[in-house]
């Protein structure tokens, strides 16, 4: 890695990262540790949480996970509460979980409908929200959002 100028440096920071066991969450975890972050990563797959972590300890980087449905709000409530008794502040969160479900709007049913909504926005607000109330303890906060790429790419049948 190159070296990067104090100004970003995140040595020591707090980041909480949802979806952080695939994809881009898990590439955003790993890069952060190897940083020096304190990394926490949040999914509901216990299984590909433990890898990243596996991965990260090999390497000598701080990386733990916690359970996290970012589609229930009860799950969102439990998981920051039990943060906060783990850290002063969070730093850093990278609201990255998401789900996609690419098909025609007319193949578009209710029960679809309303997964896609508890996960991408729903759960989006309430992870930030929870999240800002142990970010207003630092002193310097960073929030990122990641989308799905069904935001950015335009698909025909749809």
């Amino acid at each position: 890695m190159t070296e990067r100028p104090e100004l970003f440096s995140v040595a020591g920071k707090v980041a909480v990262v949802t979806g952080g066991g695939r994809g881009l969450g898990r590439a955003m975890s790993l890069h952060l540790a190897a940083c020096g972050a304190r990394v926490r990563i949040g999914r509901r797959d216990g299984e590909q949480l433990r890898s990243v972590c596996d991965e990260a300890a090999a390497r000598g980087w701080s990386v733990s996970p916690f359970r996290l449905d970012v589609s229930c709000l009860s799950s969102v409530r439990a998981a920051f509460s039990a943060l906060a008794g783990e850290v002063s502040c969070v730093d850093i969160l990278v609201n990255n979980a998401g789900v996609e479900d690419v098909r025609a709007s007319d193949d578009v049913d209710e029960a679809l409908w309303d997964r896609l909504v508890d996960t991408n926005l729903r759960g989006a607000f309430f992870v930030a929200q929870q999240a800002a109330r142990l970010m207003k303890q630092g002193r310097f906060s960073t929030l990122m959002a990641a989308f799905c790429r069904s935001s950015e790419k335009l698909y025909r049948e749809v």
